[in-house]
């Protein structure tokens, strides 16, 4: 029996890059689903299986610190994995993050290849 792919949800309201990453981490083996903001992932997240959560943090609507916060809340979504891919570095904005219960902070600009090994990660955590 094949193995089915895992479903990312991209949340970024950088629709441009949101297709880049839409792109390449389909040639990586994920099915992709895209999301604009926050509440937009929530609604998207209550209707499909969602393994794993990259988004932005600064977006309209309902920024990734609220989505993230929202995901930890549910019990039906508490366990899928976050990762935040954003231009915000400063260490305030990593450890409120972390402090909400995200897996992982990736910085803007990102490699890909470093981003597919660290969404593979978190997966792999997951499952255990």
């Amino acid at each position: 029996m094949e193995e089915r792919k895992k479903t990312l949800l991209i949340v970024d309201d950088d629709i441009f890059l949101v297709d880049i990453m839409a792109f390449t981490l389909k040639q990586s083996g994920f099915e992709i689903i895209k999301a604009h903001n926050g509440q937009e992932a929530i609604d998207i997240i209550n209707k499909e299986h969602i393994d794993l959560v990259l988004t932005d943090i600064m977006m309209p609507v309902m920024d990734g610190f609220e989505l993230a916060a929202n995901l930890r809340k549910n019990e039906a979504t508490k366990s899928i994995p976050i990762i935040f891919l954003t231009a915000k570095s400063n260490v305030e904005d990593k450890n409120k993050g972390y402090n909400i219960g995200i897996n992982d902070y990736v910085v803007k600009p990102f490699n890909l290849k470093d981003l597919v090994s660290r969404i593979n990660k978190a997966l792999t955590i997951e499952a255990k």
